[in-house]
């Protein structure tokens, strides 16, 4: 999970009742708008945090830092 550390969740509704797989599923569409997420994206490296032990793990593994993440959400986006 990437953070900027302004915005823990933008989810406003219940947590779903249905599972599926062992996992929730939020239905509706993006949680977060894709303009939201690129401004906040071009703000820097120093506005984006990796925010889970297992994100910060999983960036070390492949020896990335912010930027490339930063640059690969903003691929996948």
């Amino acid at each position: 999970m990437v953070n900027n550390a302004s915005n823990i969740s933008a989810y406003e509704g219940h947590p779903p009742n249905e599972v599926s797989n062992g996992r929730s599923r939020i239905t509706g569409g993006p949680l977060y708008n894709v303009a939201d997420v690129l401004a906040l994206l071009a703000k820097g490296d120093s506005k984006t945090h990796l925010w889970t032990r297992k994100c910060i793990q999983d960036v070390a593994q492949l020896a990335f830092d912010t930027a490339d993440v930063r640059e690969l959400l903003k691929q996948a986006l």
